[in-house]
């Protein structure tokens, strides 16, 4: 028997009781949406963590095909989390409003992940 106050992580309210614990259908697709468009936007400070992290604050010129290959990198990666969380949001039984939203999450990952992939192949292929 459950207390006055106590939260139920099992139940998901507006998906229909669906069972989805914090993640709900809702959820999974704005947070899908927000990853699709991250990996849309490029540099943002996702890529500024990455190339501190493997290049340190500074890198010489002839690096610049290695920041670029790591930036193509995580926004594959990004598109990646877009595409899983709006799969999850789908799968979770979405009202209306959250399947478009989950769709339209796919879409903008796809779009992501091929800008990424052209970063990718650009930085392979050098000058």
């Amino acid at each position: 028997m459950s207390e006055p106050g106590d939260v139920d992580y099992t139940s998901t309210g507006d998906d229909h009781g669906v069972s989805g614990g914090i993640v709900t259908a809702g959820s999974a697709a704005i947070a899908g949406f927000t990853f699709a468009v991250l990996s849309m936007m490029g540099q943002g400070t996702w890529s500024l963590a990455l190339q501190s992290l493997f290049f340190g604050s500074s890198y010489p010129q002839s690096q610049f095909d290695h920041v670029m290959l790591a930036w193509g990198c995580g926004c594959l990666l990004v598109a990646a989390a877009g595409f899983a969380l709006a799969r999850r949001a789908l799968h979770l039984g979405p009202t209306e409003g959250q399947a478009n939203l989950a769709r339209a999450a796919v879409v903008v990952s796809a779009a992501g992940a091929l800008l990424g992939v052209l970063t990718v192949i650009g930085s392979l292929l050098g000058h």
